[in-house]
């Protein structure tokens, strides 16, 4: 993933925390961002074309969609790696006794 050989051999404990860590502020980011980025778009467009706030309401939504599409690939991703470092472990466990 983001780590040397040599931090992977710490154990598969501190692996997985370092990835839930990472996972966490990916998450985060795909919440923040496209939230952020419709409220600021929306006011704009709402000063802009003086129409209240229904830009900013309707791209709040969308970007509420996207956030959602973009957490469960990424989570998808995030759950796949796990497992594949399990099944890794598992073979190390089984070599060894």
């Amino acid at each position: 993933m983001y780590m040397k050989k040599s931090e992977q051999k710490k154990g598969s404990n501190s692996i997985l925390t370092d990835m839930g860590l990472v996972l966490f502020f990916k998450l985060n980011i795909w919440i923040i961002a496209p939230v952020l980025g419709s409220i600021l778009l929306g006011k704009w467009l709402d000063g802009k074309m003086e129409t209240g706030s229904k830009f900013t309401m309707i791209l709040i939504g969308v970007a509420f969609v996207f956030s959602m599409i973009g957490l469960i690939v990424e989570s998808k991703k995030a759950a796949k790696e796990i497992d594949k470092i399990g099944k890794e472990n598992d073979k190390k466990d089984r070599k060894e006794k």
